[in-house]
């Protein structure tokens, strides 16, 4: 790599690698079944799981998705507002409206979501710690 050109052998750039990273710790969850509404989580490093480890309050597991929620599909109007005051038009993603949503479903979806994203990035960092003992003793 020459200085300064931030390019890696093969002429990958780090920017390239890091979206790589990104998108290998990125998966759809749903919600529904029969499947009807999804949403894309990055799953979290494992600094923010040790961070966790503290957190107490629906605020914290609330806020950890947040951060880590991409996008969303299936979602519609009255799924946010309410049937009375929603039609079935697509509600836009943003981060803001997530966690207004999945504060407001703690006990039917929150937690179980919450359940599932920090299960598999603990699944991934064990994979990952197997992967490196394995490469250790090879």
């Amino acid at each position: 790599m020459a200085e300064g050109d931030g390019k890696l052998g093969g002429g990958r750039t780090a920017a390239d690698v890091l979206r790589d990273s990104r998108r290998r710790r990125t998966k759809w969850y749903e919600l529904d079944s029969p499947a009807r509404r999804a949403v894309q989580i990055r799953l979290p490093q494992q600094g923010e799981l040790f961070a966790l480890r503290t957190a107490r309050s629906a605020a914290d597991i609330r806020d950890l998705l947040g951060q880590c929620a991409l996008d969303w599909r299936g979602f519609t109007e009255a799924d946010i507002l309410g049937a009375d005051q929603g039609g079935d038009s697509p509600a836009p993603f943003s981060r803001e409206l997530f966690e207004e949503w999945v504060f407001d479903h703690v006990s039917d979806h929150m937690m179980s979501l919450a359940g599932k994203v920090i299960d598999d990035a603990r699944k991934r960092g064990e994979q990952k710690e197997d992967a490196a003992k394995n490469s250790e003793t090879s």
